[in-house]
């Protein structure tokens, strides 16, 4: 055969290769289509009521405390239709996102359509960075269904901006805002005013959680702000940033909580003055109180404290002073009793310490 015959041939051949593969490639697909049908029939799951298999799929989650992970659940879309079907029918997988700062471009169109697919699901969202303005315009969307809501930011500007993007939280039970220390270490700090503005975003909120949270005073910080709702609040390594006030003002003292149920609180921070004028104002039905740290001064105050409360059922003292603890004990023991109702006192000294007050 001549060079032109055999280069001839040799394209021949080669389309007729490629004719082939394209034949294959359409084979192995329909065998893929074929097999996904025939798990669909076998998988005990997709014969299940979809309310049966949806629980199912929420179960196999790590942890339902806590924010699932987005792998997890798009590892749903990629076994079989039936699954897919499934998982976009369960609008609970879809209820619940953590999101870290920066994110790629375009990816605020994902958020949209997984905030989406919780359809009418009540919506539980985790931030942490600073979020861009496009985040916070799809969360407005949602925020009627907005319950929870975490914040972890190194950034006072990024949090309140991200506040009023959002608006207002009617349906918000559960807020956590921790501030995280910038390069230099430095945390973020809010004025009073800026603080009671981010709650009063959430007028029905059961849950509050402050951790790392620096606030001071300014000048028209004066009023109280009511919040019935609320049943929980924690405060964590709250401090005063004494750079930028002069007072010893505290968020404390510009709240009134007629229905707190629990309370803990950095004691070193927020001045046990401040502590009894608060009780004194809101009369809670407080079941719970857990005082972190320890003032001389609270040592006369804290039986009044104790002696506002009458509810209390669970009593939490860390780091309590060694010739403070035996006085404590007695004081509780005493008929009457300081605190009718205490269960269990925990002091926290170099070991725990639990007793059963009967």
């Amino acid at each position: 055969m001549s060079v032109n015959e055999l280069q001839t041939r040799i394209e021949d051949v080669s389309a007729d290769i490629d004719r082939q593969k394209q034949v294959l490639t359409k084979l192995e697909r329909s065998r893929s289509a074929l097999q996904r049908q025939l798990n669909a029939i076998r998988d005990p799951v997709s014969r299940l009521p979809l309310e049966i298999s949806s629980e199912i799929f929420i179960r196999c989650l790590s942890s339902p405390d806590v924010h699932p992970s987005a792998l997890d659940i798009i590892l749903f879309l990629n076994i079989c239709n039936a699954w897919t079907d499934i998982a976009l029918s369960t609008a609970a997988l879809w209820a619940a996102i953590h999101i870290d700062f920066p994110r790629a471009e375009g990816f605020s169109q994902l958020l949209s359509t997984w905030l989406s697919r919780a359809r009418n699901h009540p919506l539980s969202l985790s931030l942490r960075g600073a979020p861009d303005d496009d985040v916070g315009c799809i969360v407005r969307q949602h925020t009627g269904r907005l319950r929870s809501l975490e914040i972890h930011s190194d950034d006072e500007d990024g949090l309140l901006s991200l506040h009023q993007s959002i608006g207002l939280c009617p349906s918000l039970e559960t807020l956590t805002i921790c501030f995280l220390p910038d390069e230099e270490g430095e945390f973020p700090t809010l004025t009073t005013r800026q603080t009671l503005d981010i709650l009063r975003l959430a007028p029905n909120i059961v849950e509050c959680n402050f951790g790392n949270l620096a606030t001071f005073s300014s000048f028209d910080d004066t009023e109280t702000l009511g919040l019935a709702s609320l049943r929980h609040l924690a405060f964590q390594c709250l401090h005063e940033d004494h750079h930028h006030c002069e007072s010893h003002d505290t968020i404390l003292r510009r709240l009134s909580l007629p229905g707190l149920e629990t309370l803990s609180l950095p004691i070193s921070q927020i001045s046990s003055q401040d502590l009894v004028l608060f009780l004194k104002r809101s009369s809670p039905p407080l079941k719970a109180l857990v005082v972190d740290g320890w003032d001389r001064d609270l040592d006369s105050e804290l039986a009044e404290c104790l002696r506002l409360v009458p509810t209390l059922t669970h009593l939490e003292l860390c780091w309590l002073p060694e010739y403070t603890t035996q006085q404590m004990l007695t004081s509780l023991a005493e008929c009457p009793p300081l605190a009718p109702n205490l269960l269990s006192i925990k002091i926290w000294l170099d070991e725990p310490v639990t007793s059963q007050i009967g």
